[in-house]
């Protein structure tokens, strides 16, 4: 597979695809130059890093009309919003100022990460790992915002609803061995298939 291509990939929940067409219609109008739209992702940005519904300004958008399934704690976030919320703050971090689309179908993490990576530079790898060893969300959030970081300033996009239904699997024992497999699999298989380096500009 060449670095430019992408795959199609149809997030495997409902809440996947919910955050999907959430982060795409922030993209498009922010892109469109919408004052709400930048509002609404400094919202975001002041919330990276919070627990779902600690910060009422964004309630409507990490909250509102989130999918729900299972069973949680009722005074607690429920693994979905937690998802939920994580993804839209980090994708508030990613498209900060940009003109490009910050998000991507197609693009796993592991495979944003590998585009990022020049040469074998040990200090992403590390980065990356403690995202993929993290045991819980606000961890996860906490090491992926460096990433994110770097991610943004090389133009490298991520898939924000397929980001969310892995960050739902990674609060599951079951389904969370698998989650850091396919990052593994996605960061070193186009190591060894590429050695281009370069971040995507479209």
């Amino acid at each position: 597979m060449s670095e430019t291509t992408v795959t199609a990939f149809t997030p495997g929940t409902e809440l996947g695809r919910f955050v999907a067409a959430r982060v795409s219609n922030l993209q498009e109008t922010y892109l469109a130059g919408s004052p709400a739209t930048q509002a609404d992702l400094a919202k975001l940005r002041r919330a990276a890093g919070k627990a779902p519904g600690s910060v009422a300004e964004v309630w409507e958008l990490t909250l509102g009309g989130v999918p729900q399934y299972g069973s949680h704690v009722a005074d607690e976030p429920s693994p979905n919003e937690w998802a939920c919320h994580t993804a839209l703050t980090l994708y508030s971090l990613h498209q900060r100022s940009k003109s490009l689309r910050m998000h991507q179908p197609g693009v796993g993490l592991g495979e944003a990460v590998r585009r990022l990576r020049a040469g074998d530079d040990p200090a992403i790898s590390r980065r990356f790992s403690m995202v993929a060893t993290a045991t819980d969300l606000a961890e996860v959030s906490y090491h992926a915002r460096s990433l994110l970081g770097q991610l943004r300033d090389a133009n490298v996009p991520l898939d924000y609803g397929r980001l969310a239904d892995q960050l739902v699997w990674l609060q599951i024992p079951s389904r969370a061995p698998g989650v850091r497999l396919t990052w593994g699999r996605e960061f070193h298989r186009t190591v060894n298939q590429s050695n281009d380096t370069t971040g995507v500009s479209s």
